[in-house]
């Protein structure tokens, strides 16, 4: 569930960046635009790494916790010094996507020792490249695609949580008088 909600969430902030963009940041800071977005998805991958970081505290794993994010750390700082001269500040942003993204798999892959899920893979990727792609169309930054993007980011929202949607309203309609 916390996946479906983050993605979901994901794909909402993804669409609505551009508005807030131009609403919020005004100057010389349109070179900052494409960073946010790789920063996004940067933090949905941090997210779900201290989601998996939880379950190692549950299970007294702590020494776990400090190492992975030791090692994520370690990787994003050689990541962002070697390619600093290469690609700029965008070496920065990816090397935080990037050292994220590991730590959630390692966590992922290690937390298998003492606990099993099971996963829809299918959603999981096509997710990604949902919003991935809504990434792409964003960086183009023409309002028709901010649109489309709005529409897909909700239309995303509500198929991965059409269940807690469902549940919220009527919980909010029995309250009603």
């Amino acid at each position: 569930q916390l996946y479906r909600f983050a993605a979901g969430l994901m794909g909402l902030l993804v669409a609505i960046t551009p508005f807030l963009f131009r609403l919020l940041i005004r100057g010389s800071y349109d070179e900052a635009y494409p960073h946010i977005l790789i920063l996004n998805i940067s933090m949905f991958f941090c997210l779900l790494s201290s989601f998996w970081g939880g379950i190692y505290v549950a299970y007294k794993k702590t020494l776990s916790v400090g190492l992975t994010a030791a090692i994520a750390a370690a990787f994003n700082v050689s990541m962002t010094a070697s390619l600093i001269r290469f690609w700029g500040l965008y070496a920065a942003s990816i090397a935080s996507l990037a050292s994220y993204l590991f730590l959630c798999v390692y966590r992922i892959l290690d937390c298998r020792k003492f606990i099993s899920m099971k996963y829809d893979y299918r959603m999981i990727l096509l997710s990604l490249l949902i919003v991935v792609g809504e990434c792409f169309m964003s960086t183009l930054q023409f309002n028709i695609g901010d649109i489309v993007n709005l529409v897909v980011g909700s239309l995303l929202f509500v198929v991965l949580n059409k269940s807690m949607l469902i549940s919220v309203g009527k919980r909010i309609m029995k309250k009603k008088p």
